[in-house]
């Protein structure tokens, strides 16, 4: 049976959310791409109804080259990715808008194409109507890191970044993702206690609640699901847990939102700020293990100076030590959360 759509936004911006949702790098893109169309590019507009499909594949093309936008450097594949998903969906609420008159239409932008999913059947997607060059740097996502690295990371945490700590404790013994621990309330995790020693821990990840009044979108959660800290690591979430909680009532929050994760302002802590505090913490463990004699440890810290490390890698240390503790492929997936058992396989 032909199941006709269209996706919208397009396949170009698959699995991206609202243009409002995030003040981050969404206002950093578009902003560059509008600076680019008033005042740098070749044909300057003087409206945003003058904004030709020209000005757009002109700025994709510039960015993508490393022509354009901060330093000039060669970016990598995801980063050029995420800026046309960004400018491409801004656009794209421009043309929802029926007060506008633009220079450029849907057509000029998207073109649809046939394809084929064994859950939609055949269906009509749109893609992007013309090529956007780009010149990549390779990257490479470190994922392993060594046990000396990560008990430094915990520890340097404990210290000096307890704000981070439950986003810590949640990626290392619950398996969340870096945004998912971003999502939560108070009343999405609950502790239990035999004897004044901590026995479980459940993380309701079935709902989501508003969590801060600008309405910025703190994190999302890409399973709903109730997770749980597995046993092995209760002791660790334990001491993490205690710790941040006691920073965490020393601050000033908003009483009306009750965010599980808060930043410095003591509002809902969200997934850029948690990157952001990552990898000034792994900066720090990456200063002070730089006169360690162990081989593994070299080889992360030098991939860690020339890729960097995503916060994912939380997932993946949690991931190993399951693996080792014998789980098989089918209750690693129900510990992860996986929508497929591929993940859990990889």
């Amino acid at each position: 049976m032909l199941r006709a759509r269209t996706s919208n936004p397009p396949s170009s911006a698959k699995n991206v959310r609202s243009i409002h949702s995030d003040v981050g790098d969404n206002a950093y893109y578009v902003s560059m791409f509008l600076n680019y169309a008033f005042i740098d590019g070749p044909d300057k507009v003087d409206s945003i109804e003058g904004i030709t499909r020209d000005t757009i594949q002109g700025f994709l093309t510039a960015y993508g080259l490393g022509m354009y936008g901060r330093g000039g450097a060669v970016r990598t594949s995801e980063t050029i990715q995420k800026c046309i998903s960004v400018v491409i969906r801004f656009l794209n609420e421009l043309l929802d808008d029926p007060s506008l008159h633009l220079s450029f239409s849907r057509s000029d932008l998207f073109t649809e194409k046939y394809a084929w999913s064994s859950k939609n059947g055949l269906y009509l997607k749109e893609e992007l109507a013309f090529d956007v060059f780009y010149d990549a740097e390779d990257h490479v996502t470190i994922r392993d890191m060594p046990p000396a690295v990560v008990q430094e990371m915990v520890t340097l945490a404990y210290k000096n970044a307890p704000d981070i700590l439950m986003n810590l404790a949640l990626g290392l013994c619950a398996g969340l993702r870096p945004s998912e621990t971003c999502a939560l309330s108070l009343d999405m995790i609950t502790v239990e206690m035999s004897f004044q020693k901590l026995s479980g821990v459940i993380i309701d990840l079935e709902h989501t609640v508003p969590l801060r009044e600008d309405g910025v979108d703190t994190g999302q959660v890409k399973k709903p699901r109730k997770a749980k800290v597995q046993p092995m690591f209760l002791p660790l979430f334990e001491a993490l847990y205690t710790r941040y909680m006691g920073w965490r009532q020393a601050q000033e929050a908003d009483p009306r939102y009750r965010p599980l994760c808060l930043d410095s302002r003591g509002q809902a802590m969200t997934y850029d700020t948690f990157r952001r505090r990552f990898k000034e913490l792994l900066d720090e463990v990456a200063k002070n293990l730089a006169g360690s004699k162990d081989s593994s440890v070299q080889a992360f810290l030098a991939n860690y100076r020339k890729f960097g490390c995503s916060c994912h890698t939380l997932r993946h240390i949690y991931s190993v030590n399951l693996v080792l503790a014998g789980y098989d492929v089918s209750a690693l997936m129900n510990a992860r959360g996986d929508k497929s058992p591929l993940s859990a396989q990889h």
